[in-house]
């Protein structure tokens, strides 16, 4: 064979070789391309599920849903938590307040009538424009009346000190069971459930 001869039979064995390769080019394409099809098809999937959970995720997690679940009680007074200490009250106690569904609570001091408006926060709620009237009392005002009487109105009006105007503090509030605990400007006041809030 001549150097030519030689040349274009290398050429064409190099040729045939190639053509050879390219036959089994489609399988090991596939089989690269099914790591990628995959991992895309698993992304794929988890995005979907994680759309799915946060699309049916209950609103019951906010804050304000939470806190709001004394709306539509009346809570007796059970325990006063303030800077004297801590006071049981008996159970013949009438101190008690009520959180009505059209944004108005009211309340008795033992003494007194109280009522104001109130809106959700996150934290609890906000009174807004106490007002009281008084049922008549007569007898000896007791150390235990008197925190009674100071604990349940910083339920209805809490306002900030030094605030010109007055400026209304929100009342933190949460509920567990039966119980209702505020945290007012006064002390920590809980309360038990003690039926439906009135009405009207």
């Amino acid at each position: 064979m001549t150097d030519l001869e030689t040349a274009i039979h290398d050429a064409l064995q190099s040729r045939a070789e190639a053509v050879a390769i390219r036959h089994t080019t489609p399988l090991a394409r596939r089989r690269r391309w099914v790591a990628p099809a995959l991992a895309a098809a698993l992304v794929i999937a988890l995005v979907a599920i994680t759309l799915a959970v946060l699309h049916h995720k209950p609103a019951a997690t906010t804050p304000a849903t939470r806190t709001s679940s004394f709306v539509g009680y009346r809570w007796r007074l059970v325990s006063i938590d303030d800077s004297q200490g801590h006071l049981t009250l008996p159970a013949s106690t009438k101190a008690a307040v009520a959180f009505g569904s059209r944004a108005k609570m009211t309340g008795s001091d033992t003494v007194n009538t109280l009522s104001a408006h109130y809106r959700i926060v996150a934290s609890g709620y906000a009174p807004d424009g106490m007002t009281v009237s008084g049922t008549g009392f007569a007898g000896a005002v007791t150390a235990a009346l008197k925190r009674t009487l100071g604990a349940v109105g910083s339920c209805f009006s809490s306002p900030q000190a030094g605030s010109k105007p007055p400026a209304t503090t929100p009342v933190r509030a949460s509920v567990s069971g039966t119980r209702l605990v505020l945290h007012t400007s006064y002390g920590v006041l809980t309360f038990v459930r003690a039926g439906p809030a009135p009405s009207r």
